[in-house]
């Protein structure tokens, strides 16, 4: 067992070693433009018990979501970054999301059809603290780690609904949501082309997106 450990750390270390040998480039700045799809407003406008649970139990009314149509502009995102040291970046990031929802649902609160809709529509800005980790940096090619956080704010939300019961709750669910937690975890990233400008792609979880996309300039 020793010896396959002694084995594992040598050839680990043999393949740092070779990385490091290949050479580093990196450069102090970088701004990037793209696009995210699948983000938290994207998650919270599709999820029928997440709606659900932001209308509370009402005198003589009940209401359960039974489908939700969802349409989105996806995340719009823009970063700058810093480079302090080839593994640590630090800067900012901004994005912006548009999102309608159609619901479908039933229950007393419509009368005697015992159905009816709602429709939401709401947009948010959200301006986060940036962090990369960067695994490597080649002439082509970079792979790094990203971890951003901050605040969003949600504008111009609005609601209309068959039940004014229903409106009224969504109404002041939304006059609690004009700020708003803002994080994005995305643990494998790649950016990739010339010395200067490049494509890049990340992959993770947050208010940008769960893929992310689009060019960055490096300066």
């Amino acid at each position: 067992m020793k010896r396959l450990l002694s084995a594992v750390v040598i050839i680990l270390t043999l393949g740092l070693q070779a990385v490091s040998a290949q050479g580093e480039n990196w450069k102090s700045n970088d701004i990037s433009l793209g696009y995210g799809y699948y983000t938290f407003t994207q998650v919270a406008l599709t999820s029928t018990s997440l709606i659900s649970s932001m209308l509370p139990n009402i005198s003589n009314v009940t209401f359960t979501v039974d489908k939700i149509a969802m349409k989105s502009t996806g995340s719009i995102n823009f970063e700058y970054n810093r480079r302090f040291t080839k593994v640590f970046s630090l800067g900012l990031a901004a994005a912006y999301e548009k999102g309608d929802a159609h619901i479908d649902g039933t229950g007393s609160a419509f009368g005697l059809s015992a159905s009816g809709t709602a429709d939401v529509s709401m947009q948010t800005l959200s301006a986060m603290l940036n962090l990369r980790l960067f695994w490597f940096n080649k002439p082509h090619v970079s792979m790094y780690s990203k971890l951003a956080g901050g605040v969003s704010f949600v504008m111009n939300p609005t609601v209309s609904s068959t039940s004014p019961e229903v409106k009224n709750e969504m109404d002041k669910v939304f006059s609690t949501m004009s700020v708003l937690p803002a994080v994005q975890a995305s643990p494998v990233c790649i950016d990739f082309g010339g010395e200067a400008l490049r494509g890049y792609v990340e992959l993770g979880i947050g208010t940008q997106g769960s893929v992310l996309g689009g060019l960055r300039y490096r300066f």
